[in-house]
């Protein structure tokens, strides 16, 4: 069973300097896979061996390499102006994934992942906008499970299009829909392997163990309000193009040779 993390646990996982090391990551409880049963052929390649009990060990050194080569990515992403879907279905981290989703001011999806989202997108978008407005019945009162289904649907209320990248805190199954349209994907893989096969940027970790979840969010959080502040620093010093001559390209051209 999972278990919710104390305040206190929760300020021992956040480093303040935003630096992450190996070992840091080892007191997080990264490194603990499935056991031999659960494990995936597929991760051997970034296992570092077996427990007694037969679980299996990631490599921290591979989950650290990962991370920052996602950081760098989401960074350029959002210096871009790309937008960023954080999705995760796992209830224990709802709360998380909204907190993400709302500090790097990017859309999430913290419940439920609606079959069609990005590939079917305009019925998705007509469903969504359906849930978020719920209609009361005779005596004007909103029934609870219609209000809990709106608040799902909070984080992805403002999306007018599909995103530029979708960051999979789980193993959240995305039914190859971000592959059919191209979108990259990141997303945490555990040993058993059970995220969606198409995921480009991996990170491979327990995806159990909340307080590697909230070491990962705030390098998450992090790298895109970097790369958003980059963008809205160097704004000022975008070159304008400018304005065409009113007699056209070519006004006062003088020609290429000269006079006789």
């Amino acid at each position: 069973m999972l278990r919710r993390l104390s305040r206190k646990e929760v300020r021992r996982s956040i480093n303040p300097s935003g630096k992450v090391s190996s070992h840091q990551l080892v007191q997080a409880r990264s490194f603990l896979g499935f056991n031999r049963r659960a494990t995936h052929p597929s991760s051997f390649h970034y296992l570092l061996g077996r427990m007694g009990g037969g679980h299996a060990i990631i490599d921290p050194d591979e989950t650290l390499w990962a991370m920052r080569k996602v950081m760098a990515f989401l960074k350029k992403v959002a210096f871009r102006g790309g937008r960023i879907l954080f999705v995760s279905t796992d209830p224990t981290l709802a709360r998380l994934t909204r907190v993400v989703g709302e500090q790097t001011g990017q859309f999430y999806l913290a419940k439920r992942w609606v079959p069609g989202m990005l590939t079917n997108w305009q019925k998705a978008r007509a469903h969504v906008q359906n849930k978020l407005s719920p209609t009361p019945d005779g005596k004007g009162r909103i029934k609870n499970i219609d209000v809990v289904k709106a608040n799902a649907f909070v984080g992805v209320e403002g999306m007018s299009a599909p995103p530029a990248v979708v960051v999979v805190l789980d193993g959240t199954q995305l039914l190859n829909e971000a592959a059919k349209l191209n979108i990259p994907v990141v997303a945490v893989t555990d040993t058993d392997m059970q995220s969606d096969k198409h995921v480009d940027y991996a990170i491979p970790a327990n995806s159990k163990s909340l307080r590697f979840q909230h070491t990962l969010a705030q390098m998450l959080v992090r790298s895109v309000n970097e790369g958003r502040a980059l963008r809205d620093d160097l704004e000022g010093f975008a070159l304008k193009r400018p304005p065409p001559a009113e007699g056209g390209w070519d006004e006062g051209w003088s020609g290429g040779g000269g006079g006789a």
